[in-house]
């Protein structure tokens, strides 16, 4: 007959490696015999007055089972000997193991007055590995050999009740001595002895290095003269080789779209105009008009190719003088005027008439020519201001319209132009889409004035210049 808790039935249903405690009652706890007669249904019968009875060989066990008080092994456990190789040693805290020690013996003990198969016993060695190793009935000595150096913790334990948690331990902290090889100052001494064997072979490697390096550096050196002089004429011919092959094809490139496609729309709309009603006077004078539009789109495509070809090939000569401002702008304004009224598009002129900066007027010129056909470009049916800023040691216009603006990504290269990048500069217009030239010109024509340029924009809000000039001297 056993004993344990719901709970722990539970809990082993639940999860089959739980272990169940159970306690065993026999013949020293008041029955004649421990073998029951479990074959007859039902096979125990609870009376009214709370006993329950078991039919046994030797007759009926009865019993009320709140009377029934388990005898559960609850005392310590005590350590009585150790033995180090059959010699017996007393420990106060720690046991200290020398290197060389073969068995080690852990003979202990428990008092426990009940029947011995309700004793539950295990160990382990922490350090070791985490498995718990059950003890064997009645035997109580553990034995341990071969341990490595290092500490460990022996742990014996004793179950003393139906919880999880019910348990009775004892400790016994073992260190095994390393041996000598094992201990760092040995092993430190064979790394230094490494170290230094690894130098010293090192150190003869590097003078026999020396002595051949010396030779071939004689060799070298003459090989290297003659070189030299022939890397410096390679150098000049692959520079001029190299911006011929550039130049060309930034040429191709600015051919191909800035030239060929006004010529383009200039012949589809002479056909066009030429397969009109000779009576249609408001189409023809549509026509003529796109051609004249396109016209002026090729004159400002070439005026630009001309300047940065004179630019590339350094024929372009600053010459400062005083010039007027507002009066060069009105003059630009003049000329654009009909590419606005195309565009349905106001200019506004707000520069003081007094304004007069030294600088070179014809790159000035270029440069706000560009500008403000650009902003033509991209604006229909709105306003195009241009308005200057004199801070005296510096002077700013800038030229601020309310058109489509420009993608974020393009603005990106604008602003931080690197190498060409802003030949690929294009983004979408009505009529032409541009190749990038005019900012090119504006990067490369203001420093010879003394200039930069900033560009801000939002798209669909419209986009701002804004050219900054140091006076000539």
């Amino acid at each position: 007959m056993f004993q344990t808790t719901q709970q722990s039935l539970q809990n082993y249903f639940s999860d089959a490696t739980y272990p169940v405690y159970y306690y065993r009652y026999g013949v020293n706890d008041g029955m004649l015999t421990d073998e029951f007669n479990g074959g007859c249904s039902p096979a125990y019968a609870i009376l009214a007055n709370g006993y329950v009875s078991f039919p046994t060989i030797q007759g009926i066990v009865s019993f009320k089972p709140e009377m029934i008080t388990a005898l559960l092994p609850q005392e310590k456990i005590s350590i009585d000997e150790i033995v180090v190789d059959t010699k017996v040693v007393t420990v106060s805290q720690l046991l200290n193991l020398q290197s060389d020690y073969r068995q080690l013996e852990v003979l202990f003990s428990t008092p426990y007055w009940g029947t011995g198969d309700n004793i539950w016993m295990d160990y382990k060695i922490e350090g070791r590995g985490q498995n718990w190793i059950p003890v064997k009935q009645n035997e109580r000595r553990i034995v341990i050999s071969n341990l490595p150096f290092g500490s460990y913790k022996l742990l014996i334990r004793k179950r003393s009740g139906f919880d999880s948690a019910d348990w009775v331990q004892v400790i016994l902290p073992l260190h095994v001595e390393p041996y000598f090889f094992q201990t760092s100052w040995f092993i430190g001494l064979v790394l230094l002895f490494l170290f230094g064997a690894f130098w010293l072979v090192t150190r003869l490697h590097a003078r026999g290095m020396i002595r051949r390096n010396l030779r071939l550096e004689a060799l070298i050196g003459v090989r290297t003269n003659e070189l030299k002089l022939a890397n410096r004429s390679l150098a000049v011919s692959e520079k001029n080789l190299q911006q011929s092959v550039t130049i060309k094809d930034k040429m191709i490139a600015i051919l191909s779209h800035d030239i060929i496609t006004p010529l383009r729309f200039i012949g589809l709309s002479a056909k066009l105009a030429k397969e009109q009603k000779q009576d249609d006077p408001q189409a023809l004078a549509k026509t003529l008009g796109d051609i004249q539009n396109a016209t002026v789109k090729l004159y400002d495509n070439a005026s630009n190719i001309l300047n940065w070809i004179n630019l590339q090939n350094d024929r372009i000569t600053v010459r400062s003088s005083h010039v007027p401002v507002f009066a060069l702008v009105h003059e630009l304004f003049e000329m654009l005027s009909e590419l606005a009224d195309v565009k349905d598009t106001q200019l506004l002129n707000t520069v003081s008439e007094d304004d007069i900066i030294n600088t070179d007027p014809q790159l000035l010129s270029i440069v706000l020519t560009n500008v403000i056909s650009n902003a033509i470009k991209h604006t229909r049916k709105g306003t195009i201001l241009l308005l200057a800023i004199d801070e005296i040691t510096q002077y700013k216009i800038q030229v601020i319209d309310n058109g489509e603006g420009i993608p974020k990504e393009i603005l990106d290269r604008i602003n931080n132009p690197s190498g060409e990048q802003l030949l690929k500069s294009g983004f979408s217009e009505n009529d032409f889409g541009g190749s990038g030239l005019g900012y090119l010109l504006l990067r490369d024509l203001l420093p010879l004035i003394n200039g930069s340029y900033e560009v801000k924009s939002e798209p669909l809000q419209g986009t701002s210049v804004q050219i900054t000039i140091k006076p000539l001297n």
